[in-house]
């Protein structure tokens, strides 16, 4: 079935129930429909859809001179995957390992302070080849290239990402979601609606969730399921 917009199926759902037609989500049966929809989105990309959320983007810039080797992770952001840098694999360590191969530095370095206070030394003279983060904001990289850049810059960066899925109650919102699994968000949230709202199960309405919950489960099968990749962070 195709995207819906939140008035779409909200309206779709009143319809089903015999309620009053309505022209926005803000009336209080409709918004308690729209709540209702809000909540079986989660539930349904939660457990099973992470890989669909996975973007490659650039990394947010700091720009600031006294921490040249840092970037930060963007604000829609939970999870980093993997990370480039002017097309090179950037390698994760974690925090003590980082800081321990800091320390061996001994020549093309300047001394960075992190803003916990934490001081370290960082290659002046390459671009960054390792990364960790002190406290999953800001992403903390073993060197830059000083010839070529005052600070990394976020133009060269590439990140795998989880981006954390979001939900508007409005109007012209649109799910993000795989096509196929608004038959089911919409099916799912017909069930709940005629059980919460009309204090009546809807047998047509559970038989629908039932069978969209049984064709997603057959079509992960046949993919192998969703396969979640490793990463550090």
């Amino acid at each position: 079935m195709p995207s819906m917009t939140l008035l779409d199926m909200v309206q779709d759902i009143l319809s089903e129930m015999d309620s009053d037609d309505v022209n926005t989500v803000n009336e209080p049966e409709a918004y308690q429909v729209a709540r209702i929809i809000k909540s079986k989105y989660y539930e349904i990309i939660s457990p099973k859809y992470h890989k669909y959320f996975d973007r490659v983007k650039g990394l947010t810039s700091v720009a600031d001179s006294s921490r040249p080797n840092y970037l930060q992770i963007p604000s829609d952001v939970i999870d980093v995957r993997w990370i480039k840098y002017n097309d090179e694999d950037v390698t994760y360590l974690e925090p003590k390992d980082f800081l321990e191969r800091q320390s061996q530095l001994t020549t093309n370095y300047t001394t960075v302070t992190d803003f916990s206070n934490i001081t370290y030394r960082v290659g002046t003279n390459k671009d960054p080849t390792y990364w960790t983060s002190f406290d999953e904001d800001y992403l903390v990289f073993n060197s830059y290239d000083s010839d070529t850049d005052s600070v990394l810059q976020s133009s060269k960066s590439k990140a795998q990402v989880y981006v954390e899925p979001s939900f508007s109650l409005t109007d012209t919102f649109v799910p993000d979601m795989p096509l196929k699994m608004f038959s089911q968000l919409l099916a799912e949230a017909k069930s709940t609606s005629f059980a919460h709202i009309k204090q009546m199960p809807s047998e047509k309405a559970e038989q629908s969730a039932r069978n969209q919950r049984r064709r997603l489960s057959t079509q992960s099968k046949v993919n192998n399921g969703i396969q979640y990749p490793d990463y550090g962070r």
